[in-house]
């Protein structure tokens, strides 16, 4: 029970001593308690008071080791709370890992029967053991050597990408990944895959701009990891260029995917940074298959189009780590990617607000148009990239004209392999627009006529698999460009990894301000209100619930007065007002309103499916 209380009195006491001590000969609940105990008092521990614990880490690590759930899970807790505590230290995380921690909690992140145990450790848990590794990792770089010997990478890769999702890749795994890993958890694999490499090592120009464009992320430390020695995890990796080729065959594909795929700032920030440091720390010959293979350099164009001072100036800096090290491998495809086309439509941008973080990325992004990226050196890549691009305007020219006779031709564009159209030349061309009115046109026989060129095998051509590959291509690279414009921010809210936790969520109405749009005048103007929507309503339900509100009239598809025509006075509309009047009350005292005392509309969905509407 003390325990509960500040440890500061207990630990001075040698209270953690007593708790730990012959801790063996007890029972398994009394253990447990003890356990429990030890945990309480690792909370936020000054300074001064490492002394105290530090002669106790060795039993500690010894309960790491026990076959108790309740026991393991405690003494994972004490050691995430010693290295939270300890984390800017980087001799005090060495000694708290000297004893066998950093061993003892990889064989916690294994299967239980690869490993003896008779439980799995819970969600939480596993990402408290995820989270005591990856600031291990940024406190000291002996840590991160330390797990590099011991095979960190592969676990890294185990960690994201599961047994029972190892069949996955690409989107399908991404999608599995943002639904069912925590959202803390997956942040913290990322984090660790990241430390596992050495900082970028920038003169003075690059650093003051990486700390000017980072804004409230962690990119100055993610990119040069400021405040340990990097030296021995440079000198160790340097003697095992394997272990580089490992990242970048298992992590490298996993990263460019998360970065893309899941809309965290701060994840995505990770994931680039991590991309940086091995662009960095890879020799031009061992780069260029790692880069060649991938979709690295549409994705940069993309988030350079993004304008988002963290993300645009990490991709500009990868960019020019690329153009030193691979200028005449990688000039056409930074031409035929959109890269150089983003640059030069950055460097024209005006500010009409004084910004220092935007300010630092337009200067980065001229410098770079105006050295490696300067109009002479990419003239002949240009010209080739435009050639493409002439060459699908012809073939959406004559799509657009209902000509079925362009569809061979549209094939051979995505039959032409690392040379064939990419996914900025095709939205620049056109080419997207018109295949869509090409579908979608009434004249008979289109949609066949496509079929029956995309989905049989060329002249020549023999492999079984590749008769389809023209329409996979076509169905990525419209993805690809999906992906690189859409823009739509969103937040990201952790269900703690728990089902029930994820579930209670849909319970939880949805808080939403809807503004009009300053084009548009036939809409009322309802951007005075928070609407309460319920996560699972229809979108009709949605529709007739907010028509009535923005066009000063009735739905045209339901009685405004809702969906029971219930008429005033009546039992329904007597209940309806006194739900109105607790919401009020309940908005009032929870502060729900919004700002400035504006309005809210709540819409909840009864186990009927229609929505009952109430309106203050």
């Amino acid at each position: 029970k003390l325990s509960t209380e500040p440890p500061e009195p207990l630990l001075r006491a040698n209270g953690l001593a007593a708790a730990l001590s012959f801790i063996d000969f007890f029972d398994i609940n009394t253990q447990r308690t003890a356990a429990a105990t030890a945990a309480n008092m690792c909370r936020n521990i000054a300074e001064d008071l490492f002394v105290d614990v530090a002669q106790m880490i060795p039993n500690l690590t010894q309960l790491l080791s026990i076959d108790d759930q309740k026991i393991v899970e405690s003494a994972v807790l004490c050691f995430v709370r010693l290295v939270e505590s300890f984390s800017s230290s980087e001799a005090q995380l060495e000694d708290i890992a000297n004893h066998g921690m950093l061993n003892q909690l990889l064989r916690l992140l294994r299967p239980r029967n690869q490993e003896g145990r008779s439980f799995e450790v819970s969600t939480g848990t596993y990402t408290s053991i995820v989270k005591t590794l990856s600031l291990s990792c940024r406190g000291s770089s002996k840590l991160a050597v330390s797990l590099l010997e011991q095979d960190i990478i592969k676990t890294v890769h185990a960690i994201i990408n599961k047994e029972e999702d190892a069949q996955l890749s690409g989107t399908a795994l991404m999608t599995v990944v943002a639904v069912k890993r925590p959202v803390e958890q997956l942040l913290h694999t990322l984090v660790l895959a990241n430390e596992l490499l050495p900082p970028v090592q920038g003169d003075a120009e690059t650093s003051k701009f990486i700390e000017t464009i980072a804004g409230t992320t962690s990119l100055a430390q993610d990119v040069f990891g400021r405040g340990r020695s990097s030296q021995c995890l440079r000198d160790f990796e340097a003697s095992r260029p394997e272990l580089l080729a490992e990242f970048a065959e298992k992590l490298y594909p996993i990263l460019i995917d998360i970065a893309v795929t899941i809309v965290s700032e701060e994840m995505r920030v990770t994931c680039l940074s991590a991309v940086a440091k091995l662009v960095a720390s890879m020799k031009p010959d061992e780069l260029l298959p790692v880069v060649r293979d991938s979709h690295l350099l549409g994705y940069l164009s993309g988030f350079i189009a993004s304008s988002r001072p963290p993300i645009a100036g990490l991709s500009l800096l990868i960019c020019e780590m690329l153009l030193n090290k691979l200028p005449q491998v990688l000039g056409y495809r930074f031409a035929s990617e959109g890269v150089v086309h983003e640059v030069g439509r950055l460097c024209a941008k005006e500010l009409t607000v004084p910004n220092e973080s935007m300010d630092a990325l337009l200067e980065r992004a001229r410098k770079l148009q105006a050295t490696v990226l300067e109009p002479g050196a990419m003239a002949a890549a240009c010209a080739a990239s435009g050639l493409v691009v002439e060459r699908a305007s012809s073939v959406a020219s004559r799509l657009k004209a209902g000509d079925a006779s362009a569809l061979p031709p549209l094939r051979e564009l995505f039959c032409a392999g690392e040379g064939g159209i990419s996914s900025f030349q095709m939205l620049t061309s056109g080419l997207a627009e018109s295949l869509l009115e090409f579908l979608s046109s009434s004249e008979p026989g289109h949609i066949e006529a496509f079929v029956r060129v995309f989905c049989s095998a060329g002249p020549g051509q023999t492999d079984a698999g590749a008769e389809d590959q023209p329409l996979r291509t076509l169905v990525r690279k419209l993805n690809e460009g999906l992906t690189m414009h859409e823009s739509f921010p969103v937040v990201m809210s952790d269900a703690a990894g728990d089902l029930t936790a994820g579930l209670k969520l849909l319970a939880q109405p949805l808080k939403l301000r809807l503004s009009r749009d300053a084009s548009d005048s036939a809409l009322g103007d309802y951007g005075g209100n928070v609407v309460l929507i319920e996560p699972l309503a229809t979108i009709k339900a949605v529709h007739d619930f907010l028509w009535p509100k923005v066009a000063g009239g009735a739905s045209p598809l339901e009685d405004p007065a809702g969906p029971a025509g219930a008429e005033a006075g009546s039992p329904d509309q007597a209940a309806r007002s006194r739900d109105k009047e607790r919401m009020q009350a309940g908005a009032a005292a929870a502060g729900d309103g919004g700002e400035g005392g504006d309005e809210v509309d709540e819409m909840e969905m009864p186990l009927d499916g229609s929505p009952e509407r109430r309106v203050p």
